[in-house]
């Protein structure tokens, strides 16, 4: 029997391609996946996939929008940047020279952000520790590679990697997050008393630590899988809990419910009947002593509030204080 073995060689050129430039074009494909998927959960108005609630936590924070700016679009556009000086047909030393303080500058700016959101935030993001990481490989490369991918015969190779990378990013930072129900900034910028209204129906010691409000609505299913849980720590002490209307006009009997649910508050029952409401997946069932109260001023103020808040979903829970942010994940 006669075996014949096939070998798969790989060009000198290519194996020096690689060898010269793998620091370069693999902290550029890290730093466009990072800095992509960032930018795509920004844009659909959520958070990308984290190993725990520390990306949520920055992303939801000022530090995510210096001068208003979303870093995550600032950041992606210093990747391109650095592609096009990666491509760079003609690097003169001035050239180069500007790229590396270019690229020291991202180093220290971006290791400065990992560290605030770990020492101010009590935060890690995951892809923000990737994007810094992608600088220094950028910033190391340039010390290290002299010529540019131009001056080789794979130029496409690097392209397909980075379009992949790239494209990856987006990918995982539109599919794989999970969305904001409201707007991080106009929440922290918003009033305290367009968070608290006279009228909103206020659980909990006024001891308590931290002030919590929740734009809710009963027929939501998430709603009534926070509400309990909020409720118990309002009941313990933990937080103090005000509640606000956002009824959704797409479930059925959503606004009628929330019509109940006034007149119960008028009457001094109010969290008595949302305990019933929040049980049960048919409210209006639960509310059928209290007939509903049409034209209520309060809600139609809680929606008002809700929509400034560029409202998105149920449930909205924020965090008034100690510190004003959009909770991402319920207690």
């Amino acid at each position: 029997m006669t075996y014949n073995t096939i070998v798969f060689s790989i060009p000198d050129d290519f194996l020096k391609f690689m060898k010269k430039r793998v620091l370069s074009l693999s902290s550029l494909c890290l730093g466009l996946l990072a800095t992509g998927a960032l930018a795509a959960s920004w844009k659909q108005g959520g958070v990308p996939p984290c190993f725990d609630d520390g990306c949520a936590k920055v992303a939801t924070s000022a530090f995510a929008t210096p001068f208003g700016v979303p870093l995550a679009w600032i950041g992606l556009t210093y990747q391109f940047m650095w592609a096009v000086a990666l491509f760079s047909i003609t690097p003169s030393p001035r050239l180069r020279s500007i790229w590396k303080a270019l690229s020291l500058i991202a180093v220290f700016i971006s290791i400065g952000l990992v560290s605030v959101s770990v020492f101010e935030l009590r935060a890690w993001c995951v892809w923000c520790t990737l994007s810094a990481l992608s600088c220094l490989g950028e910033f190391c490369g340039l010390h290290t590679e002299t010529d540019t991918i131009l001056s080789s015969r794979w130029p496409g190779f690097a392209i397909i990697w980075m379009c992949a990378a790239l494209v990856a990013g987006f990918l995982v930072g539109a599919n794989g997050g999970r969305r904001l129900t409201a707007d991080p900034q106009r929440v922290r910028e918003a009033a305290t008393r367009q968070l608290v209204r006279p009228l909103s129906p206020i659980c909990g010691s006024p001891n308590a630590p931290i002030l919590l409000v929740v734009f809710a609505d009963t027929t939501c299913p998430s709603c009534r899988s926070v509400y309990p849980r909020l409720r118990r720590r309002a009941l313990r002490g933990e937080i103090r809990l005000v509640f606000r209307h956002f009824p959704n006009p797409f479930h059925r009997g959503a606004r009628e419910s929330a019509e109940r649910l006034e007149t119960a508050r008028e009457r001094g029952e109010f969290w008595q009947a949302a305990d019933r409401a929040f049980a049960q997946e048919d409210p209006r069932k639960a509310l059928s002593t209290y007939p509903p109260k049409s034209g209520t001023t309060a809600i139609t103020l809680d929606i008002r509030d809700a929509k400034s808040l560029n409202a998105k979903g149920t449930p909205i829970l924020i965090e008034v204080s100690p510190h004003r942010r959009l909770l991402t994940t319920f207690p």
